[in-house]
């Protein structure tokens, strides 16, 4: 009994790093979310429920949109589903909060409606799944999430500034801020407890592919 177990672990073990694949510690990655999304609603547990997270700062906020809304129309009635749209917003100075707040909000309505009609033109009873939208102001979050997908390059985001000679430390900050600066998905699986992270609407179709195999049914055609 004991050899088996230790080939199924073996095995198991193997499969990951074959398909380069982070076994997922969920809980730490979602512990710097906060209480509340934006609109006061608490945070549900996303421990063992399939999370799809959209990640971008504000020069990217709108391509993770319409990624965002393609999603949500293909996932409709699958409320097992949660979607976490998360911005980063750590370049925006505190006495400029409430005013952020406030554009953030005004963009979650217009997209609500985009979606809503989106589902009306094509005959369709509004059904996307649970979505919370999160500002980062710190960064932390952010640079957690990315750091817990399969994109090797993405662990670059936990080096510091002080760890590399002087000379080097505008070029690490530049390249943190290239990986940063994009529409980010992630997909968390809750089963195999990995992330596979996808980047730019360029790699929507592949992460569509992913969820339809995750969720083992294929997700309705997107209009």
């Amino acid at each position: 009994m004991f050899c088996r177990s230790c080939l199924r672990l073996a095995l198991l073990l193997s499969l990951l790093i074959a398909l380069n694949l982070p076994a997922l510690a969920q809980p730490q990655v979602f512990a710097v979310l906060p209480a509340q999304d934006v609109d006061g609603r608490a945070i549900p547990n996303l421990d063992s429920r399939p999370v799809v997270v959209l990640v971008a700062d504000r020069d990217h906020a709108d391509a993770a949109c319409e990624m965002g809304q393609k999603l949500a129309f293909e996932l409709r009635g699958r409320r097992e589903v949660v979607m976490l749209s998360v911005i980063d917003m750590s370049e925006i100075p505190p006495f400029l909060h409430e005013w952020a707040t406030g554009q953030i909000r005004q963009k979650i309505r217009e997209t609500e409606d985009s979606l809503k009609a989106r589902f009306q033109v094509s005959g369709l009873a509004y059904s996307p799944p649970t979505a919370l939208v999160v500002p980062d102001w710190s960064g932390r979050l952010v640079e957690a999430l990315l750091k817990s997908g399969n994109r090797e390059e993405y662990a670059l985001l936990g080096k510091s500034a002080r760890e590399v000679p002087f000379a080097q430390r505008r070029t690490l900050e530049r390249e943190q801020r290239r990986l940063r600066s994009r529409a980010h998905l992630l997909i968390f699986d809750p089963d195999s407890r990995t992330v596979r992270h996808f980047v730019d609407p360029a790699e929507l179709t592949l992460a569509q592919n992913h969820l339809s195999r995750m969720l083992q049914k294929p997700v309705a055609n997107g209009q």
